[in-house]
């Protein structure tokens, strides 16, 4: 993943900022996604939702990644979802 070497130089308060960043993103993606995919009565293209299901799965690959480099469990998150 090219995002690796941006966050090999950073110290770990860097990396819990990027973290916290990150996490926000991936909850707000997640729910528009949600959004998109359960609440409305539009058609839907399948290459545009196998897009934004990529998306959303390269985030949360990016956030485990960060989770990693800081030594916290994958369950960890500090955003209050709804």
């Amino acid at each position: 993943m090219p995002e690796d070497a941006e966050y090999d130089n950073m110290d770990p308060s860097e990396l819990r900022v990027a973290l916290d960043e990150q996490q926000r993103l991936l909850a707000e993606m997640e729910e528009q996604l949600t959004f998109l995919l359960h609440s409305t009565g539009h058609h839907i293209g399948g290459v545009y939702r196998k897009k934004r299901v990529a998306e959303v799965d390269r985030q949360r690959a990016l956030v485990a990644m960060l989770l990693a480099k800081l030594g916290l469990p994958p369950t960890w998150n500090r955003c209050k979802r709804k």
